[in-house]
């Protein structure tokens, strides 16, 4: 028997009633034996058994699957804590420029969703008009895009597509991936994104493959709040109007932590304990952050300094004049607020002088940061 006890970490843990639903004769029981305990010589409480068998049923737990989901839980508190630090917030977070690099960004910090699963037969057919409503959406999130997105759909940016230029699908695997890529990507810019779940050409009642893993994939996408069918100009059937919130409030955060438990949970086999494969992955994510912090700092510094950001405040005002941006000019202007104007006219400008159009243009564009 040992005579040294490590300390039991749980009970610095913060705790939480739990409602359960069991037996009454069950209880009934626990309480006779609570009466009858002084004659028996042992005591406990209904609370003592409860926690055991919760920890038991986390131990079973860990000793099939490999997986300590206490530990897994405490080391995603000290990751989260590496996350939202100022240096790496300061690479990951873009309100009001989005850099050409945008998609580096997402790929270095896991921030690009793909813990999704995939369906093995199709449940929806090619003609079906689909509308959808994330249950776990905010009365504020369904009442902003119920009643102001639907009347204004110019807020829209390019279309994305399952098939490249000469027509031909992608496969579901190379679809879902383009798919994940476009919304990280536009959705800064646009809260709704327009796609096309099928090609316009097969309005038919035969169940569609790519439709039905693209509706089911973007119902598990934590951006998307809503989406439905589009009137017969805008694509009909064959497409979709996806209304997507921030990445904020911990979004990007959960996007990174499903992404990496999923990889933890592959590489367990080859660790003798979890305790490895949690250190392993740690050290991989921090230098992965490092290097990724290193670099998209350069190539901002690089950037900032090729398109001349000591413009003067007064060269700043009368660009906020010519663009007639209206109330958003008394916004940009505040104190907070004009750095974010800053990096947002070069942004604007360097398109200008390489010729790229924006889109959508430049008023929509500003009604769009309204939400974000």
């Amino acid at each position: 028997m040992p005579y040294i006890q490590k300390p039991d970490e749980r009970k610095n843990d913060n705790t939480k009633i739990v409602n359960a639903r069991v037996s009454e004769d069950v209880l009934k029981g626990l309480s006779m034996a609570d009466d009858d305990s002084n004659q028996f010589d042992y005591s406990f409480s209904l609370t003592g058994v409860i926690k055991k068998a919760l920890d038991d049923t986390l131990i079973e737990i860990h000793q099939t699957t490999g997986i300590d989901y206490y530990k897994l839980i405490k080391w995603e508190k000290k990751i989260k804590d590496r996350f939202e630090t100022d240096a790496i917030q300061s690479v990951v977070t873009y309100d009001h420029m989005i850099p050409p690099w945008i998609l580096e960004v997402g790929s270095a910090f896991n921030l690009i969703f793909k813990n999704y699963s995939t369906l093995e037969v199709p449940n929806i057919a090619a003609s079906d008009s689909v509308s959808y409503i994330n249950p776990n959406a905010s009365a504020r999130e369904k009442d902003y895009f119920n009643n102001n997105m639907k009347k204004n759909l110019s807020l829209v940016g390019p279309i994305w597509k399952p098939y490249n230029a000469d027509g031909l699908e992608y496969s579901i695997k190379e679809a879902l991936e383009s798919l994940s890529n476009y919304i990280f990507e536009e959705h800064f810019m646009c809260p709704v994104i327009h796609i096309y779940v099928t090609h316009e050409d097969r309005d038919t009642d035969d169940l569609s493959m790519m439709k039905s893993q693209i509706i089911h994939y973007l119902k598990q996408h934590p951006q998307v709040i809503s989406f439905r069918s589009c009137s017969k100009v805008n694509g009909g059937n064959a497409a979709l109007w996806v209304d997507l919130k921030p990445l904020k409030n911990g979004l990007d955060f959960k996007i990174l932590f499903d992404n990496v438990k999923h990889e933890i949970y592959d590489d367990v086999p080859r660790f003798e304990n979890f305790d490895d494969a949690l250190e392993a992955k740690e050290k991989q994510l921090i230098g992965t952050w490092y290097q990724a912090h290193k670099s998209l700092k350069s190539k901002e510094d690089l950037w900032l300094t090729q398109h001349h950001v000591d413009v003067a405040d007064n060269e700043l005002e009368l660009i906020r004049e010519s663009m007639n941006i209206g109330d958003w000019s008394n916004y940009l202007s505040s104190e907070i607020n004009e750095p974010y104007f800053k990096f947002l006219y070069y942004f604007l400008i360097s398109r200008f002088e390489k010729n790229i159009d924006i889109y959508p243009p430049k008023d929509y564009w500003f009604k769009a940061l309204e939400y974000s």
